[in-house]
């Protein structure tokens, strides 16, 4: 399932205009995100429960030559105009990652 097959159901069930819809399920993502992002806790009762939890860096392994690697990445969020702009964005992170060290992801920050 995905946003928009949510965004459908209410849609249908909820006798909203499409753009309504959209707009609810935006608005209860990005409020569960932001959370998430503040370390916060999301309980939805009969639902489920999130948290963010962070994990000791690790390492890849190259198997062919059974070897450890290091891994650098950047990640960017889609709020971008244009998909050579996310590229952009997500490859100045990966310079950037590389820069701080080994087994560092670095992401777009939302403002």
């Amino acid at each position: 399932m995905i946003k928009s097959d949510i965004a459908d159901r209410l849609e249908r069930k909820g006798n909203l205009s499409r753009t309504k819809a959209v707009y609810l399920v935006e608005t209860v993502l990005d409020s569960i995100k932001e959370a998430l992002l503040k370390g916060d806790k999301v309980e939805i009762r009969g639902f489920g429960s999130f948290r963010v939890v962070p994990k000791k860096s690790g390492y890849g392994r190259d198997i062919r030559r059974n070897r450890q690697l290091t891994i650098s990445g950047g990640i960017a969020e889609w709020d971008h105009n244009s998909v050579s702009e996310l590229i952009e964005t997500a490859d100045r992170l990966l310079y950037q990652a590389k820069k701080q060290g080994r087994n560092t992801i670095l992401r777009t920050e939302k403002s």
